[in-house]
């Protein structure tokens, strides 16, 4: 849905920027809905070619000099100098993300980089993102001082939203991303999309990579013999979704193989919802290939590899099947024929959804100082 700016606007975005889909697809919807809001990111080129088509979104690259300016404030405050004097010349700041917030060994490092994002004086808004999973409690009482400094915070999840909700900015609405405004055709050929990760590079999961693989490869015969073609989806090389991919060629015979087709994400959103919106059945691993999947109606079932997805489904009352990782064992091919897929009440999430920006529309399309 886009939204007439009532003026010029310049606002800084933080994101997660890797070449993920899912993480990309929070900018071009971000940016889509202000087309008269100027956006500005400072982060690395090779980063950012998904968004070359986006007029509104302006990149401010770390050229050398800025990254000797910035050496010391990086090492000593984990901070950007640069970025602080960008920020002036900003009328507010964007955080947009999903799992932004997870502990890991290099929290106390984190901690200070996500306070820096902060803009001082100016309305700061954090949008679409879940917290956790976390362990220590300075962890989650150093992200309350943070979240306390935002202007608004809408969370994706009940869960997340629950621990902050004493806040008074703090509020809660479906994924950013059922906010897309998608202008394909609705259309499925024969063909079921798996969207895989590597599970190798996530500690708690390693133990059930060969099961994984293994159970995947299964899902494949099963279609093809069902004369389906299979399409094998990367939402990110750099996290390992293409190794995760070529791992599960070498095991499927070669006699199967004609019938699979890898989709890897490259920096083209475009083409990548189109192969998505193709499918007529999708095994999802990726969080963002479960939620476009229900949003381009589909059959999900999703394959859970952190408890974000399983806090979603249960807050969009999804009743079909679905499967942990640690679990896929447990999974029969015989029964994917008689998996429960319900429909979900998409016309009310996305209504949900869009309340992710109310406060920003305010701001933006409001013209609210």
């Amino acid at each position: 849905m886009k939204k007439r700016g009532a003026s010029l606007k310049k606002v800084l975005i933080s994101a997660y920027l890797n070449n993920n889909l899912g993480d990309d697809l929070f900018v071009k919807i971000l940016c889509e809905r202000y087309p008269q809001t100027q956006f500005y990111i400072y982060e690395n080129k090779a980063k950012l070619r998904a968004f070359t088509d986006i007029n509104n979104l302006h990149v401010i690259y770390p050229n050398p000099l800025f990254k000797l300016i910035d050496k010391i404030p990086h090492k000593l405050f984990s901070k950007s100098f640069v970025r602080t004097v960008i920020g002036i010349f900003m009328d507010a700041h964007v955080c947009i993300g999903g799992s932004l917030f997870i502990e890991n060994n290099n929290w106390k490092t984190k901690i200070k980089r996500d306070k820096g994002k902060l803009i001082n004086n100016k309305p700061n808004f954090l949008l679409g993102c879940n917290f956790g999973p976390y362990k220590k409690t300075q962890f989650y009482e150093s992200y309350q001082n943070i979240f306390s400094k935002y202007d608004d915070v809408c969370f994706r999840d009940m869960q997340s939203y629950e621990l902050f909700k004493e806040l008074p900015s703090v509020r809660l609405a479906q994924d950013v991303v059922f906010n897309l405004d998608y202008q394909g055709e609705e259309t499925s050929e024969k063909t079921v999309g798996i969207s895989l990760i590597d599970v190798s590079n996530r500690d708690n999961l390693a133990p059930y990579k060969a099961a994984y693989l293994q159970k995947m490869k299964q899902v494949c015969e099963y279609y093809i013999n069902k004369n389906y073609q299979v399409a094998l989806f990367s939402f990110c090389k750099y996290e390992g979704d293409e190794t995760a991919i070529a791992e599960l060629l070498q095991l499927l015979d070669t006699k199967y193989k004609p019938k699979v087709k890898v989709v890897p994400y490259e920096d083209n959103l475009a083409s990548a919802l189109a192969e998505l919106n193709k499918v007529e059945i999708m095994y999802a691993t990726r969080f963002h290939s479960m939620i476009l999947g229900f949003l381009f109606n589909k059959k999900v079932f999703p394959i859970i590899y952190s408890k974000k997805m399983t806090n979603v489904l249960h807050d969009i009352n999804f009743q079909g099947n679905y499967c942990e990782i640690k679990d896929i064992d447990r999974l029969e091919i015989e029964e994917l024929d008689q998996l429960d897929y319900k429909e979900l009440d998409m016309q009310h999430i996305i209504k949900d959804s869009n309340q992710q920006f109310r406060q920003l529309d305010k701001y933006l399309v409001n013209d609210w100082n």
